[in-house]
């Protein structure tokens, strides 16, 4: 709970003058001796170090983790970016804000302010330790109390992140910052609840249509009027509110990959893959609202047959995960090593962070993990060959520098998209984390003896047999290294024979990426080590 502190003008020629004064100076004689006094520590915590005491206050209240005053402000140059991108009103409104809250600001200055009314009365208002913590602080800053930080932060973020909202590089660094340096909830892309910029909705970051890459910010501002007030209740529902021929199908592509339309059917595929029918479909309704056509049976279109939508089953995880990223430009609601991590931690792989905290204590030889995302190769003045690689796995993405004697080894390993173990040397410097890779190896090397060389599905509805083997075909086409073993179906009966198992009669590739596959198919109960 927050409160609100109102600051209250009184005029001497008013009738109930003294009755209002009465009523101020009775205010406050009502308070919290424990809160007086923690307010007092805080303030004079502040007197002694200024600056200092805000920062280390803020890290303690608010959970953050900044080494100084700055990195809790932003530049004139982005605030000036963010106030050219609102409208003349939005702006105007800013400022008379802002006047106001400076000119409140400049009344803390002192512990009491005054002023004198036209008439020559002198009036003001004692400023109480609990008026002025979290409003002046030694330097002239704004130091807002922890409640006010925490649901302005939100807000903070998506204003800094639709200043760089074309730039994807950097969002993913701000959206890692979202999720594990703040700790800020977050609502995926959605056509029923996102914007075409970020926006804040109970405290939580609604990832922008516009942020999603090849879209363009108009398209978007089309898919949000469309939805008015009103949430998109079917597909075909959103084929007839928006003229999906002007948003087009390239930005229409990209929000089927970035699950925009999870909640209007959340098989991407079967969305992807219809969309040419739905913007058909679109195209004809707009035609008969253009046209002026009456339909005898309602609104344009609802005489028109809704187009059947492609029958076909959703991508396996690791195909959606990377459709996702060729939207979004980073993995939002996974990564493609969520499924290894179990057995690469068996194996003392440790994860980004846990490098970052080792390294933190002395330089240290390592293994990690990571999925490809890009390499460049350069040239030394001796002419020999290196390289830096850009990889990730699921706490964060970095970069790895690789020699000529490790990297004509590896070479192979790293094309993009590859998942990969490294053993690094890693060591901190100046707060940076530097890499140098010692040796590189495929992750299914690394995981297949800590795997079984079998795997047991059980399966609730026969139809599941067909995607499974689907999945497993695919496996072997895919040449995975690593163990190889049968693979069983148990079909769970309702009859006499409470289970029916099925052999398959040939090994296949097992991984912890097969096994997430199979887990993913309607149908598929678990799928267990054998």
């Amino acid at each position: 709970m927050t409160s609100k502190i109102t600051i209250k003008r009184l005029v001497s020629s008013q009738a109930d003058f003294n009755l209002q004064l009465d009523q101020m100076l009775a205010w406050e004689s009502v308070s919290d001796q424990a809160v007086n006094q923690r307010v007092d520590e805080i303030i004079a915590a502040v007197r002694a170090s200024g600056d200092t005491a805000v920062v280390e206050l803020t890290n303690r209240f608010d959970r953050t983790q900044v080494s100084s005053f700055a990195e809790l402000e932003m530049s004139k140059d982005r605030l000036q970016t963010a106030l050219t991108r609102i409208s003349s009103e939005q702006r105007e409104a800013l400022e008379v804000a802002a006047n106001r809250v400076r000119s409140y600001h400049e009344r803390q200055l002192s512990h009491s302010w005054q002023y004198e009314e036209a008439d020559g009365t002198l009036l003001g208002q004692k400023v109480t330790p609990m008026d002025r913590v979290g409003i002046y602080v030694p330097g002239g800053k704004a130091a807002y109390p922890s409640s006010v930080l925490m649901n302005a932060m939100p807000a903070k973020v998506a204003g800094v992140m639709n200043c760089d909202i074309h730039l994807t590089d950097k969002l993913s660094i701000y959206f890692q910052e979202v999720k594990k340096g703040l700790g800020i909830d977050y609502i995926p892309p959605c056509v029923n609840r996102s914007l075409a910029t970020f926006d804040v909705v109970d405290q939580k970051l609604v990832y922008a249509l516009g942020a999603l890459k090849n879209v363009g910010a108009d398209a978007m501002r089309l898919v949000v009027e469309g939805r008015g007030e009103k949430p998109f209740a079917t597909l075909f529902d959103f084929a007839r509110r928006c003229d999906l021929k002007r948003i087009g199908k390239r930005p229409l592509e990209m929000l089927a990959r970035a699950g925009a339309f999870d909640q209007l059917d959340s098989n991407r595929k079967r969305v992807f893959d219809s969309l040419e029918a739905l913007v058909g479909y679109s195209a004809a309704i707009q035609d008969q609202k253009t046209s002026n056509q009456v339909s005898l049976f309602g609104e344009a279109g609802d005489d028109l047959p809704e187009p059947r939508l492609a029958n076909t089953p959703d991508w396996l995880p690791a195909v959606r995960l990377a459709e996702e990223y060729k939207a979004i430009g980073f993995y939002l609601s996974g990564h493609p090593l969520d499924d290894y991590m179990t057995a690469l931690k068996r194996n003392q792989v440790l994860s980004l962070d846990d490098v970052m905290a080792k390294a933190e204590h002395g330089a240290c030889v390592v293994k990690m993990a990571g999925h490809v995302a890009g390499r460049q190769e350069r040239k030394s003045a001796r002419g020999n060959r290196f390289a830096f690689a850009q990889l990730s796995d699921p706490t964060g993405a970095y970069e790895v520098t690789i020699f000529s004697d490790t990297l004509d080894v590896c070479r192979d390993h790293l094309e993009t998209g590859n998942k990969v173990v490294l053993t690094v040397e890693a060591t901190m410097e100046s707060d940076q984390l530097k890499l140098l890779a010692r040796s590189i190896v495929p992750i299914d090397t690394v995981v297949s003896d800590l795997t079984s060389s079998a795997l047991r599905v059980y399966v609730n509805e026969p139809q599941a047999v067909s995607a499974i083997s689907t999945v497993l075909e695919g496996a072997k086409t895919q040449k995975l290294r690593g163990a190889r073993g049968p693979v069983i179906l148990t079909l769970m009966t309702s009859g006499d024979l409470a289970e029916i198992d099925i052999d398959l009669s040939e090994d296949f590739p097992i991984n912890p990426e097969i096994k997430g596959a199979l887990r993913s198919l309607d149908g598929v109960m678990d799928v267990v080590e054998a």
